[in-house]
């Protein structure tokens, strides 16, 4: 058995604070829960920005991917949006128009280095308590939001519509969310993830990333299989 040649697939999850908070063991841990389904089987890369948008998220992008380290993703998850659909104004505010054209430049810079468009996954933020958010910042010193679920819902739209563009596949968590009674629970502040929420986003996002990981196999044996005799 020649060790040397073993292939380990990768799943990329790329986006702002929704996505580097997907391995808190408290919280959101949607990350968490794939690399934990995934043991042995592909990898699951944490590439998330807090605070970015999606005009950071495409400059940045050359800088962590390139045709020298990009063969062996099987999944790259785009997750922007959160911060891009702040009012207008506000320092993270991104938009609409420029949103749309920073996700395609995105999808097209991965295609440019070789990712298949089949590999590339584009999920949409979730949805967004004004309420809740706004009583998190009052309670911890920070100015009042200048954000609004309506708002949210345009970017979200936006993402729909670029998927379909770019002939790219939409994990839509913000209408899937929206479904459920109660989706404000999902929120932990009214903006990031609570424990029920990243259980929702991981079984949600679940099937998409099925389909292009094998999952049936384990990289290398078992410890108790023959060829180790």
């Amino acid at each position: 058995m020649n060790l040397s040649k073993v292939n380990w697939p990768k799943i990329v999850l790329f986006g702002d604070s929704l996505t580097q908070r997907s391995f808190d063991p408290n919280d959101g841990l949607w990350g968490a829960l794939l690399a934990n389904r995934l043991q042995r089987i592909c990898d699951v890369i944490n590439r998330g920005f807090s605070g970015y948008t999606s005009r950071q998220c495409k400059i940045v992008l050359p800088h962590l991917y390139s045709d020298k380290n990009i063969s062996e993703i099987k999944a790259f998850v785009i997750f922007l949006g959160a911060n891009d659909s702040c009012k207008e104004g506000s320092a993270q505010h991104v938009p609409l128009f420029e949103y749309g054209k920073n996700l395609t430049g995105i999808i097209k810079y991965l295609e440019s280095v070789g990712l298949c468009k089949t590999n590339i996954l584009l999920m949409t933020p979730p949805p967004y308590c004004h309420q809740k958010f706004s009583t998190y910042c009052s309670e911890n010193g920070r100015p009042k939001p200048a954000k609004d679920n309506e708002t949210v819902a345009e970017y979200v739209n936006e993402c729909n519509k670029i998927g379909e563009e770019c002939q790219v596949e939409v994990v839509d968590l913000y209408h899937a969310m929206v479904k459920e009674e109660n989706w404000q629970n999902f929120l932990i502040d009214g903006l990031h993830l609570s424990r029920t929420g990243s259980n929702f986003v991981y079984n949600f996002l679940w099937p998409s990333i099925e389909k292009r990981v094998d999952v049936s196999k384990m990289i290398l044996p078992l410890w108790n299989e023959p060829v180790w005799k």
